[in-house]
């Protein structure tokens, strides 16, 4: 038998000492080292680690339903460290775990177990830590011996066996991104976060990179070098570094309004005013500069303005909106109030009319009535619509009223103051002559 199949023999041997001789009348308490393979292993291979490297592994254990002598109902078992074998220089610590309260269900004492046979597992699995003897070797096994304990139907203690082949150190192998880049969020730059790693040939688990600056930390606008090394238990360490640059090529987010209308104010057009922004992720505020300023007069129609704003890197956005001046508003008409006048003959009266239009484009614009000033209006009430239109074709309509009426009374002609001489006791016959004046109407044949 070769040496090291014979170590692995004897450990067995050892551990079925421990576990075996009373395991077929009470309950028992196997230790499993490897949670990949099916079963309870009492004994695992390790691999291989430098001179005295340190190493962790951990145990699973379980309560077995054996025999016929059983824990009780309630009852908690402590796992704890009594006792280690260890080759050479080597050192082995174990953290102490526990199972239970045993369950209700679990078999009374005096009775067999059923098929499959009940397990209770551990509260938690406990951690070896083994420092590898200083001499290089292969074979060497450090056993674990737990004492059992709080609970009656057990006896003996539960060992596990752990081989190990201690080889001449080769140092770790450094893996490290290659370089990053990444964009600003502000001017402080970015949060970057990288991964970096290390294997080593010797140790269990590999050893752990440092680096600095930290993954997750702020980097500043440019390239910054990483610096990460790696040091394995036998001491060997490895080093390199890559680089992070932070850019800035984001153009600012620019705010414009939006397409805006105005009314006409003039023939020139209307001033308008408009507000602009923009902002920067890494320079903050930032000015906008427009082909047209706030306040403009912009001419009517339709004009594009546009705007751009840059930041300190030179990044750029562009943007447009655009302003329309209309002329909607008809000319405001300027109308007389109603009129009255007297008939001057039966055709009625001339009447004289007053009229204006006056536009915000167009100035002055021409008044169109239904009747023209001093046209002759008959007796009675007559109504005059007037309107006036623009040259964007607006236009406004109004009246009023014009009444001829004949107020004036005839003039009656009467003989002056007559005197004559009485030619009888009843005094004198006189003549007189009455006529009356005729009136406008008579005068122009209507009567």
């Amino acid at each position: 038998m070769e040496p090291k199949t014979f170590r692995r023999a004897a450990a067995l041997a050892l551990v079925c000492l421990l576990i075996c001789a009373t395991a077929v009348f009470a309950d028992t308490i196997p230790a499993d080292g490897d949670a990949v393979d099916p079963g309870n292993q009492g004994f695992v291979y390790l691999g291989e680690f430098a001179p005295g490297a340190l190493t962790t592994t951990k145990v699973d254990f379980s309560l077995t339903c054996a025999g016929l002598q059983h824990a009780d109902q309630g009852q908690t078992v402590t796992l704890a460290v009594s006792g280690v074998t260890v080759p050479l220089n080597g050192a082995a610590t174990a953290t102490t775990t526990t199972i239970g309260p045993v369950p209700a269900s679990w078999t009374d004492d005096t009775f067999g177990c059923p098929s499959p046979a009940p397990t209770l597992p551990a509260n938690g699995q406990s951690t070896v830590t083994l420092r590898m003897p200083t001499t290089v070797g292969y074979g060497y096994i450090f056993t674990v011996m737990y004492s059992r304990a709080g609970a009656n139907g057990l006896t003996g203690l539960t060992a596990i066996s752990f081989e190990v082949d201690v080889v001449p150190n080769t140092p770790p192998v450094l893996t490290l991104p290659g370089p990053i880049t990444a964009e600003a969020t502000s001017s402080a730059g970015a949060a970057v976060t990288y991964a970096a790693s290390a294997v080593d040939a010797e140790d269990n688990p590999d050893p752990t990179p440092v680096c600095s600056p930290v993954s997750g930390s702020t980097f500043h606008l440019g390239t910054t070098t990483v610096a990460c090394s790696v040091t394995d238990a036998g001491g060997l360490s490895a080093s390199g570094s890559f680089s992070i640059s932070v850019t800035d090529t984001t153009a600012p987010a620019m705010g414009l309004p939006g397409n805006l209308t105005a009314e006409a104010a003039g023939a020139s057009g209307a001033s308008v005013s408009f507000t602009t922004s923009a902002s920067d992720a890494v320079d903050g505020s930032v000015p906008v500069n427009c082909d047209h300023a706030s306040g403009d007069t912009f001419e009517l129609g339709t004009t594009t303005v546009t705007c751009s704003a840059a930041d300190a890197a030179g990044n750029t956005t562009t943007g447009w909106f655009t302003i329309s001046i209309a002329d909607t508003s008809a000319p405001a008409l300027a109308l007389p109030g109603n009129l009255t006048a007297e008939a001057t003959s039966a055709s009625g009266a001339s009447v004289a009319i007053t009229t204006s239009a006056s536009d915000a484009v167009d100035g002055t614009v021409p008044v169109n009535c239904d009747r023209a000033s001093a046209d002759t209006f008959p007796l009675g009430t007559t109504t005059v619509t007037c309107s006036a239109a623009d040259a964007a074709g607006n236009s406004t309509t109004g009246s009023f009223n014009v009444s001829v009426s004949d107020s004036t009374a005839p003039a009656l002609g009467l003989p002056g103051n007559l005197t004559a001489e009485a030619s009888s006791p009843g005094g004198a016959s006189v003549a007189f002559a009455v006529g009356e004046r005729r009136s406008r109407r008579q005068r122009s044949g209507q009567l």
